[in-house]
């Protein structure tokens, strides 16, 4: 789910964007709650990462669906994109060195 559009304007996510991301998690969730052996974590990025009120919405949506929702820097988001997109690729090597 994008938050972007909505947080950069006003610097906060509203309750009606709340409740859109609580049931766009619950759906996931209801979904995933059948693969047994599955790890789940639940990220948000940069739009959350961004909002003024993003630790007490983090900690209320972790008090309803039971997992930790971690905020990730602009960093981790960066790598774990990377990681899934390389988890999809054949093994490959990148070399990385200055052009003269």
């Amino acid at each position: 789910m994008r938050l972007k559009d909505s947080v950069f304007d006003s610097r906060k996510i509203s309750e009606k964007l709340f409740q859109q991301l609580l049931q766009t998690i619950q759906g996931l969730l209801s979904k995933v709650h059948k693969y047994s052996d599955l790890k789940l974590s639940i990220t948000a990025a940069s739009a959350m990462c961004s909002a003024k009120n993003n630790a007490e919405t983090a900690a209320l949506i972790e008090s309803i669906v039971g997992y930790p929702l971690k905020i990730l820097s602009g960093a981790e988001e960066c790598q774990c994109l990377t990681d899934g997109v390389k988890s999809f690729l054949p093994p490959f090597m990148v070399l990385d060195y200055p052009l003269k």
